[in-house]
């Protein structure tokens, strides 16, 4: 045999056996399995196939070339042709290759599965892929069917009773196997295991029982299905197993001894059996989020927004107007369209739409649920009494909020009676003869049943201070009878008035705030983070939900000082937190408290937020909004409408209240469509007119052009004659219409400016005509101005028609008859500080006169022409120096006005500690020498102007204020120990820390070092020459 014969058969032979080696690899990477090796094989010769003709079709392009010049040879052609008959038997191979009995087995354990599922529910029921929030750096929600995602081993989705847990859970299992069965080779599996059905067992709660269960569950009692479902979740590779745990907070309650440790070891098992295996995932829901993992992530169930209410509606096969009229009762109603964002309370308001219609719905969940409650005891009504029923589902709701009242009454309710109360869907049962109730919302109704059926054995103070009862409370605030309501209102007021009298942060007396002659001062005063206790805070959340949606106050004459109290110290001693607390409580304060908050909110700045919430707070309690004065009414309309968001909340829910905000609102937006359609018109008018004689050109057409554009997206967006909410973006062009009703105001103004010209002159027919202009020109402004300031839509047709009387009557009324003129004259330059005016004011003056000398070139008498030059520039000078001594004037005219009003504050007897600390602050700010500034170091006159003025006064007058002057006397006693009197820095912190005096104001400690950090060596030198006169002060006031 010659070299090349013996080649040839060694590479035939190293073929062979390499393609016998390649068949036995491969034959035990499929472990044996006849359909893996099928499909190894199969893609293995279609790759093997597909790399050959790959080869031969690059040879025979570069032998022939590119395009084809000359014949190539037919080896490189034939192997194309293998090769690609290679790559087509390989892939029919894989195709045609049966599934796995593994497949096979997994899809009919999952069908199985899956019909179980659907027997436990209604198509009714069920929602379409349910959202969770995800928390990031961004809020958004995502559908369950996308969970879990990433390296989470246990996912927790929580939410509260009847939030739709269970039935996004069900329904994730239910999208992810569907999915999968679709698939060839399924790759993850969700299997849905209930545990509330270990609630009978006695043992605790472990990784192999929970195991356990869940193969009993899922092949319920099929040997042949949990023998499959054993082997496959143990040896299939490449399938991830997701677990979806449900009833954890059931399996508690079967288990009453100790629910939160069964609870506790519960989820430790469910983590033990996750980490087994690495292809298992967990998805666990409950009720409230627990301490979580770094490998584990909490996803908040989110509430059923329009859509998905929508979606559900639909389902039911409820018609369009029907949906309509559903979801306008619920924008009316914001209680009931709250507790409807629950999937279960959406079913229950859409069986009640199936069965009664949509003429009479319940205004409340109360109401629905006493319609549910007596349409579900319908049929035990023959075999039990329907009353007995009741109670008994109202001891057990008092029972599973508070065990301590009822536990030794009624230690077991009969079983007929529980066995109605699961029939009628308004428990079930979880084991051991423990029952739990459906959702929170029926547990809470038949708690607050309860509390109206007994009032005699109210525990008023009790159920106010314990968070659970919070809801029945609630219910029983805002529907109750007089004789629950009532002690109710007693406790409550026991509990506040017992707090604030130990707390430190609570003003004693709110009188001396809201005196007219207060002004509300820039200089910052201590506050401090208001940290309400538990149980009080507890009472406010309860009365603040009560009055959101118009409870009746009118018993509540002895809770109004108290909620006085309150609201003033949040807003004079407490920080943003604290105010925004304080806001919710303003239906239950006294008029003049809330005229008060609301005009210190206009006048500070930030708070814009604050005061749209307090005139959507106001605005949906009936009975507030006519308690106040006209200019506040007027305020609050104004700051509703500067926000899309509380324009929109009110434009969902009907009005039909007298001096209801939502009313006020939906006519004045129907006022800005108006004047939208007349801008639109006035533009396209003028367009036209500067077309004719050919000027719309460049800069003359832009204005209107902008009119028109601006004014058609604003009607398009407020949805025409059905208003609608609109996004911010597109609320901000209300700006357009808003300028057309000042220009015309303007055009108004102007008329009446003529009028008054033309009567004067005599000319009477002319004035009136002008006049009546005037009225029809400002006729806009007018409408608005007597809605905010009546706090109603005009009531006759002469109001109607000249809508500016009333508002203008009252006005003068309220700020220019019988007062003095200098009260006139500060009533209508409240809030513009008059000295900055004039000094503005003057500037722009002298400014304007020098500028016209120097650029006119204006010639001065009795001046030669070659002295022009340098007589204007000394009259410059002149003016320069005339200013320098007008502000030098008006600086002192402030600091007069300053003195007067120091001196009035303190003699009226109304100084606040605030206002004592405020006006501390400004006299240090204007004594401060700087800290270069050496020779006044010593001077203090403002300072001692104010010491002076409170040491001329009688003492009971400086009873409000004497608890920061004692606490001023003892920092600056506590200084003059410790720190030299000629030092100009900052005092040390060791000073502070050293014994500090016991201050009776709260927060005044952090605002001393804040004064001292921003006039450092100020309080050195006022306890070194001052501390004698402020300590006499505080002796003559003790004695």
């Amino acid at each position: 045999m010659t070299q090349d014969q013996i080649g040839l058969i060694a590479s035939v032979v190293a073929t062979v056996a390499a393609l016998v080696a390649l068949r036995f690899d491969m034959f035990s990477h499929a472990h044996g399995r006849e359909e893996a090796f099928r499909r190894v094989g199969g893609w293995t010769i279609a790759v093997l196939g597909a790399g050959l003709a790959g080869l031969g079709a690059f040879v025979w392009l570069g032998d022939a070339g590119v395009p084809p010049v000359r014949q190539p040879e037919a080896t490189p052609a034939l192997a194309l042709l293998l090769g690609l008959a290679l790559m087509v038997t390989g892939v029919v191979r894989v195709v045609r290759t049966p599934a796995e009995p593994d497949v096979d087995d997994l899809r009919h354990i999952l069908k199985t599965f899956e019909a179980r599922l659907d027997e436990r529910e209604t198509a009714h029921g069920r929602i379409v892929d349910p959202l969770v929030a995800v928390a990031g750096r961004f809020s958004r929600v995502r559908p369950i069917s996308r969970v879990p995602r990433g390296n989470a081993k246990v996912t927790f989705v929580v939410g509260e009773a009847g939030a739709g847990k269970s039935l996004a859970l069900r329904e994730l299992a239910r999208e992810k196997n569907r999915r999968e069965l679709r698939r060839k080779r399924p790759r993850e599996v969700a299997l849905y295991v209930d545990l509330a059905a270990l609630a009978d067992a006695e043992s605790k709660p472990t990784a192999e029982l929970v195991r356990n269960h869940v193969h009993l569950l899922v092949s319920d009692g099929d040997s042949v299905i949990a023998g499959d479902l054993r082997r496959l979740m143990e040896g299939r590779r490449r399938l991830r197993w997701i677990l979806l745990f449900d009833g954890v907070d059931d399996l508690a309650a079967g288990r009453p001894a100790d629910p939160a440790r069964t609870s506790a070891d519960c989820l430790d098992a469910i983590r033990q059996f996750a980490d087994s295996r690495s292809a298992f995932r967990a998805v666990v829901a409950v009720r409230e989020a627990p301490a979580s993992r770094p490998d584990e992530q909490v996803l908040p169930l989110a509430p059923l927004g329009p859509s998905r209410q929508r979606e559900m509606a639909a389902r039911r096969g409820l018609t369009p107007d029907a949906v309509d009229r559903l979801r306008s009762h619920l924008a009316g109603h914001p209680e009931l369209a709250r507790a409807a964002t629950s999937p279960m309370v959406m079913g229950l308001l859409l069986d009640h739409v199936e069965r009664a219609g949509t003429e009479h719905l319940p205004p409340s969940p109360y109401e629905l649920m006493e319609v549910v409650t007596a349409e579900r005891l319908e049929p035990v009504r023959g075999s039990l009494p329907a009353g007995e029923v009741v109670r008994a589902a109202e001891r057990l709701a008092a029972r599973a909020i508070d065990p301590g009242p009822d536990a030794g009454d009624h230690p077991r309710e009969a079983a007929a009676l529980v066995e109605a109360l699961v029939e009628a869907r308004v428990v079930r049962g979880v084991g051991s003869g423990a029952v739990v109730f459906t959702g929170r919302l029926v547990q809470d109704h038949y708690a607050a049943r309860r509390l109206m059926s007994r009032p005699d054995d109210v525990d008023a103070r009790r159920l106010l201070t314990t968070p659970s009862w919070r809801e029945p409370v609630t219910t029983c605030l805002r529907l109750g009878p007089d004789e629950v309501r009532e002690p109710l209102l007693a406790a409550a007021c026991d509990v506040l008035e017992a707090q604030l009298a130990g707390s430190g942060w609570a003003v004693a007396d709110v009188a001396p705030y809201l005196a007219p002659s207060g002004r509300t001062s820039s200089t910052p005063t201590p506050t401090v983070a208001m940290s309400w206790p538990a149980s009080m805070a507890n009472v406010l959340d309860v009365l603040s939900s009560a009055s959101s949606d118009g409870w009746n106050v009118a018993h509540g004459s002895r809770l109004t000082p108290t909620m006085d109290r309150i609201v003033v110290s949040a807003f004079v001693r407490g920080d943003k937190r604290a105010r925004r607390h304080a806001v919710a409580l303003l239906p239950l304060a006294s008029p003049e408290v809330v005229t008060w908050v609301l005009t210190r909110l206009d006048g500070a700045d930030g708070s814009g937020d604050l005061m749209r919430e307090a005139a959507e707070r106001l605005g949906a309690f009936s009975g507030a909004a006519p308690r106040l004065p006209g200019g506040v009414r007027l305020m609050l309309l104004l700051s509703t409408l500067t926000s899309a968001a509380a324009v929109g909340r009110l434009l969902r829910r009907p009005g039909t209240r007298p001096h209801d905000m939502t009313v006020l609102v939906r006519a004045t937006m129907r006022l800005l469509q108006v004047l939208a359609v007349m801008g639109i018109g006035r533009s396209v008018a003028s367009l036209v007119n500067a077309s004719l004689v050919n000027t719309a050109e460049g800069d003359t057409a832009l204005p209107f052009t902008l009119m028109i554009t601006g004014c058609g997206v604003f009607l398009a967006g407020s949805g025409g004659p059905r208003l609608r909410p609109m996004s911010s973006l597109v609320y901000s062009t209300v700006a357009f219409p808003v300028v057309c009703a000042l220009a015309m105001a303007a055009s108004g103004l102007y008329q009446a400016a003529l009028a008054t010209l033309d009567l004067l002159s005599g000319s009477l027919n002319d004035a009136v005509v002008e006049l009546l202009g005037a009225a029809a020109y400002t006729w806009p402004v007018a409408l608005v101005t007597y809605m905010g300031w009546t706090g109603s839509l005009p009531g006759r047709q002469g109001e109607w028609l000249f809508p500016h009387l009333r508002p203008a009557r009252a006005m003068f009324v309220q700020y220019v008859a019988g007062r003095h003129p200098a009260e006139i004259l500060r009533n209508l330059t409240r809030g513009i500080d008059r000295v900055t005016v004039s000094r503005l004011a003057g500037v722009a003056l002298l400014t304007t006169v020098g500028a016209v000398l120097l650029v006119r070139r204006v010639d001065l008498p009795n001046v030669a022409a070659a002295e022009q030059e340098n007589a204007r520039a000394m009259v410059c000078v002149g003016l320069v120096f005339l200013g320098i001594l007008i502000d030098r004037a008006l600086v002192r005219w402030k600091r007069r006005i300053r003195r007067t009003h120091t001196a009035m504050r303190v003699e009226s007897g109304h100084l606040t500690a605030e206002e004592f600390l405020g006006l501390f602050q400004e006299a240090g700010s204007s004594d401060f020498p700087g800290k270069g500034n050496r020779a006044r170091s010593w001077e203090t006159p403002e300072t001692d102007f104010l010491l002076r003025s409170l040491r001329n006064s009688p003492p009971r007058a400086l009873r409000h204020a004497m608890p920061a002057i004692r606490d001023v006397e003892a920092v600056l006693r506590h200084i003059g120990w410790l720190v030299p009197k000629d030092s100009n820095d900052p005092i040390p912190e060791g000073v502070w820390a050293y014994d500090p005096p016991a201050f009776a104001h709260p927060g005044f400690l952090e605002w001393v070092i804040e004064y001292d950090e921003r006039f450092p060596g100020q309080l050195v030198r006022l306890a070194a020459a001052r501390h004698d006169r402020i300590s006499r002060l505080v002796e003559e006031a003790d004695a």
